[in-house]
């Protein structure tokens, strides 16, 4: 009978244990980091392995374990960046200043304290994956000079190459034949009595800088070179390159100006025509070419075109040339496409200047597009001196896929299949056939499609008052800047431009502009400029020249720079330095070091697309102050500065368990490392959210019925022991 005391006895200390833990659970139901318990139960029997049977009562229950539950619990999102929770089966490890005494939570309220570091509410410091503390740095972020500017942009391919101005045209100018009084005074270009008129135009050197050119035209008072002619028409051309006369021939080679004599229009029979214009019949020189010594080369062009009274343009041809005296040949091969063609060293003008009476090179060079430039051979054959007339043989340059010229090509006017003629009435005026010239060039070479261009103005009645051009390609020319002013947009002189912040080594932003401009075959030169109109300052590279040259391949990939790249950097990466002063500092900013910098061009291209620019970025930065702490899923603890930057402060450590089941709480929703837990080990698949608590993982239904169980096996125990009292009592009273 007392053993059946002890078995109830047994069951209400269960019942009362299991009461005690949900009460425990419900009372932590709001506890952040919290895992719920349960009890966990075995039965008793008092007999020995040899003596049990299958007949032996038992001798009750009893606690064997009282098992924390590690299950997820719920994240709410707080307005404090410093509260974190876990998502995945892993601890917080937090230890006293000197980093001993670990203990492991999943309690993730943590602030600064008063000396930044990282700590929970009972003063425990929070572990970085070193297990040292983590502090976060709020000292200011120091500027940092700019190290690598990095680009990748696309370049198009079918940019052309710039060229100089290698002629100058006067279209439709006319010089009165019968001007009354040639100047009275010698010749000044402040005087404008020592001229009768003047025109004015820019023209461009070989670097791409423009120069003002002024032709001062003044009639002479005597008949030159034998000519005997009356009245004389002979006019001297006055040629004032910014503000310096030159005179043709080359330079320092002139003495005086270049003189234009012109002579009566006649008639097929020879006669003279009253009252007809003079037309130009030689110059002397025949070709008034100059040349002008601008900085490393030599400016070069020529004047043509000048007519007197008539209205031609462009080519003279002199009405009194005779037949020549050769066929003109025929092409002595043909092309891919089966077109006429001469190959390299067979043009007329090589092997039978006989064949024709007059040849011209069109001074614009016609691009194709790939960006090649071609010639345009022009030959006169003279069909005789009754009919004033001639024909027009255009041959153009083709080229192979280097670009590299490998014969000409005979081309025709649009729609025919014979050379153009061309003809002179008495009163000098052209007229042509076909009435334009308009041309295709259906195999320029290199790959490139076909090439459509004319011959203007041969056939042009316009009025006396004269137009000034200049040729040169439709594209662009580098100028070389001048006392600090940056490359010119009114005209173009470069084709394409971007630009970033970058920062000298006091961290004060400064303006870097590249500037890129195609300069031949798969070859592009980009310049640097570092600050602002008109004090911006062009950096040099490893040669102390100005300017980096990038190729490219065919398949437009970057394959190398000029200077090449000094080790360790590679294609497409260079150095920059910028100007400085007589002192050794920054012409950029005087305060601070030389402005250098590494220049990161190898993920560019050149395709045959717009050009673009996918990134452009530079690591350089000015000082900043901390305006916020950002913790990362992966832990990171990083702070932001008002410049842009980061500072990484460390990383959350976050560990587990063999067996988490082994860990032995200690309160504050802290648990210690045991035997049975094994040593921490570094989580994996576990991450951090930043502003967020995880919730106590109670389910609080679940526990209210587990108590009413309980509440009813305490009872039931209970009234066993009164059961059995009741029994005891009625032996008692046997007696």
């Amino acid at each position: 009978m007392t053993m059946s005391f002890d078995t109830a006895l047994s069951g209400v200390n269960a019942a009362s244990t299991d009461l005690s833990v949900i009460g425990n659970n419900v009372a932590n139901s709001n506890t952040v980091g919290f895992k719920f318990s349960r009890a966990e139960f075995a039965d008793l029997y008092t007999a020995t392995l040899k003596t049990a049977s299958s007949a032996q009562a038992g001798a009750g229950v009893k606690v064997t374990d009282i098992a924390q539950q590690f299950t997820q619990g719920t994240a709410t999102t707080t307005n404090n960046n410093m509260d974190l929770a876990i998502s995945g089966g892993a601890f917080f490890r937090v230890t006293d200043k000197n980093s001993l005494n670990p203990l492991y939570t999943r309690d993730g309220a943590f602030h600064l304290n008063n000396t930044n570091y990282i700590v929970n509410a009972q003063g425990q410091y929070l572990s970085s994956t070193g297990q040292a503390p983590i502090l976060v740095d709020q000292g200011d972020y120091p500027a940092s000079a700019t190290a690598t500017v990095s680009a990748a942009m696309n370049l198009n391919a079918a940019e052309v190459a710039p060229v100089a101005t290698s002629s100058v045209n006067l279209t439709n100018l006319r010089l009165n034949a019968q001007d009354p009084v040639p100047p009275a005074f010698p010749f000044s270009t402040t005087n404008a009595n020592s001229y009768n008129f003047k025109n004015s135009t820019t023209i461009y050197d070989t670097a791409g800088i423009p120069h003002s050119v002024t032709m001062y035209f003044a009639k002479a008072n005597d008949a030159q070179d034998g000519l005997t002619w009356s009245p004389p028409n002979a006019w001297d051309t006055h040629v004032v390159i910014d503000g310096h006369e030159v005179y043709p021939g080359a330079a320092g080679i002139g003495t005086a100006p270049g003189r234009i004599v012109f002579a009566p229009a006649v008639n097929a029979a020879d006669n003279l025509v009253s009252g007809a214009p003079c037309v130009c019949q030689s110059t002397i020189p025949w070709s008034l070419a100059y040349e002008y010594g601008v900085g490393s080369a030599p400016l070069n062009f020529s004047l043509n075109g000048v007519v007197n009274g008539a209205t031609q343009s462009s080519i003279t041809l002199d009405t009194k040339q005779a037949l020549p005296g050769n066929p003109f040949p025929a092409p002595s091969g043909t092309d891919a496409l089966g077109s006429p063609f001469y190959p390299v060293g067979s043009l007329p003008s090589d092997t039978d200047p006989s064949s024709y009476s007059a040849a011209f090179d069109l001074p614009k060079l016609i691009t194709d597009s790939n960006g090649v430039a071609h010639t345009a051979h022009l030959y006169f054959v003279s069909n005789g001196l009754s009919t004033n007339s001639w024909t027009l043989h255009t041959l153009v340059d083709e080229v192979n896929s280097s670009g590299l010229v490998v014969g000409a090509q005979e081309v025709f006017p649009n729609g025919t299949t014979t050379p153009a003629q061309i003809s002179v009435d008495s009163q000098g005026i052209f007229s042509t056939q076909p009435a334009s010239f308009q041309y295709t060039l259906l195999n320029p070479g290199g790959g490139a499609s076909a090439l459509n261009f004319s011959i203007p103005e041969l056939n042009n009645n316009g009025d006396i008052s004269p137009t000034i051009t200049q040729d040169g390609n439709a594209g662009t020319t580098w100028v070389t800047p001048a006392n600090g002013k940056l490359p010119s947009t009114n005209p173009p002189t470069y084709d394409y431009t971007t630009s970033t912040t970058i920062y000298d080594s006091q961290g004060n932003p400064q303006l870097a502009s590249l500037y890129f401009v195609k300069t031949g075959i798969n070859t592009w030169d980009v310049h640097t400029f570092v600050g602002s109109a008109p004090n911006a300052q062009e950096l040099t590279n490893s040669n102390n020249t100005k300017g980096v040259s990038l190729t490219f391949n065919t398949n437009g990939a970057l394959i190398g720079t000029v200077p090449a790249p000094v080790p360790p950097y590679t294609s497409g990466q260079f150095t920059l330095v910028g100007p400085v002063t007589a002192n050794g500092t920054s012409a950029i900013n005087a305060q601070s070091n030389p402005v250098t910098f590494t220049m990161d061009l190898s993920k560019s291209t050149q395709f045959g697309s717009p050009y673009s620019v996918s990134s452009l970025t530079q690591d350089g930065c000015s000082s900043g102050q901390i305006t916020g702490i950002n913790i990362g899923t992966d832990g990171s603890v990083m702070s932001t500065f008002s410049n842009g930057k980061t500072r990484n402060n460390g990383q959350v450590a976050l560990v587990d368990f063999p067996s988490v089941q082994g860990l032995t709480p200690v309160g504050n929703t802290e648990w210690a490392q045991s035997t049975a837990s094994g040593a921490p080990i570094p989580a994996t698949g576990s991450t951090v959210q930043a502003g967020a608590l995880e919730g106590s993982n109670v389910d609080l239904t679940a526990q209210l019925v587990k108590m009413i169980v309980s509440q009813r096996n305490f009872q039931s125990n209970a009234q066993v022991i009164s059961a059995v009292d009741t029994l005891l009592q009625t032996i008692v009273n046997l007696r």
